[in-house]
């Protein structure tokens, strides 16, 4: 109890200082509304993944997944299904959980689930999850679908591996030359101060409900020795015929004792190799997975932090910005 009060006066003492300089620009944002499964001992929302259908969708125009991590204990980091109906291009912070969550159990013993990816095609909602074996090594890519956002199928393996030098980090999907893209980020940049990543793997298939995906490529950040930030978990949008990556990394340059993960973009134009931009969009906490969406030139952000930020019985949070893209990438240059 003493380092958890502890822990909550730093974050505070650091939120507090820094609170209207969070957002790059000072911009605004606001802290969401995600009820954890009642089961659960404590609320604590992490690595969310937004999907945004501006016609609607099973009365909602956006859905949300997210693995609840209380007390850091995986037996809780299971996916779990949230869902909005806004209208007059607003945009939720409160968000509904559906009927049964989580859509998936801890499966037990040394594995846990993590970093769920939602993907929406033909009229289906589907969740990938990472699978991972602390006993065997093992990583397993899983895929649920459904046609209502409330029942959910049976998991179905699609990508394994026991390569040490593949950790499936963050699998964030797009589709790509009539083929369904999946890329995951490697190494321990999250893992240690001194960390780095590896690179990104490339995975491709035809269909998330029959294919299994294999990899055709990897990737790499062409200016990481440069800036000497290290991505660490990822997501990807497309603007204006790039590909982008928001990701939480860890710059080598700040030398402090917390040497805070902070959300940082990157661009690529061969959909493979990524240029990271240094200055971070959200900075000075420490952040986690982000998640995000275009609508015209807005980008619509949903970060997620780690610490006690604003109340002691949470700790950990998503929170909401909104950035017009052009300015953005005039900020970042």
């Amino acid at each position: 109890m003493l380092r958890k009060l502890l822990q909550y006066i730093l974050d505070r003492f650091i939120y507090l200082r820094y609170k209207d300089s969070i957002i790059l620009g000072n911009r605004s944002f606001s802290w969401c509304d995600i009820p954890v499964p009642e089961s659960y001992p404590q609320q604590s929302q992490t690595h969310p993944s937004i999907i945004y259908l501006k016609q609607g969708w099973n009365g909602a125009t956006h859905w949300l997944g997210t693995t609840p991590y209380p007390k850091a204990q995986v037996k809780y980091e299971n996916p779990c299904i949230y869902y909005a109906d806004v209208q007059n291009n607003s945009v939720p912070t409160q968000f509904i959980p559906i009927k049964n969550n989580p859509i998936l159990e801890w499966p037990g013993g040394d594995c846990f689930n993590s970093d769920i990816e939602l993907y929406f095609e033909d009229n289906v909602l589907y969740s990938i999850i990472r699978e991972y074996d602390n006993k065997t090594l093992s990583k397993k890519l899983k895929v649920q679908y459904s046609t209502d956002g409330q029942f959910w199928s049976t998991p179905r393996l699609f990508f394994e591996t026991t390569d040490p030098k593949q950790e499936l980090l963050s699998p964030s999907i797009i589709r790509y030359n009539d083929k369904l893209r999946l890329y995951c980020l490697n190494g321990d940049a999250g893992i240690s101060k001194r960390g780095h990543c590896t690179g990104i793997h490339i995975l491709e298939g035809d269909n998330l409900k029959r294919s299994v995906f294999k990899e055709v490529a990897t990737g790499s950040f062409l200016n990481k020795d440069e800036v000497r930030i290290e991505p660490w978990h990822c997501c990807l949008f497309e603007y204006r015929q790039k590909l982008y990556m928001l990701f939480c990394g860890r710059d080598h340059k700040q030398k402090t004792f917390r040497s805070p993960m902070e959300t940082y973009l990157a661009v690529s134009e061969d959909y493979q190799n990524f240029s990271i931009y240094e200055k971070p969009i959200v900075a000075h906490i420490k952040t986690y997975r982000p998640s995000a969406y275009i609508d015209g030139d807005r980008l619509h952000l949903y970060f997620s932090v780690v610490g006690y930020v604003d109340n002691f019985h949470e700790d950990r949070r998503i929170g909401y910005t909104c950035l017009n893209m052009k300015e953005l990438l005039q900020l970042l240059q």
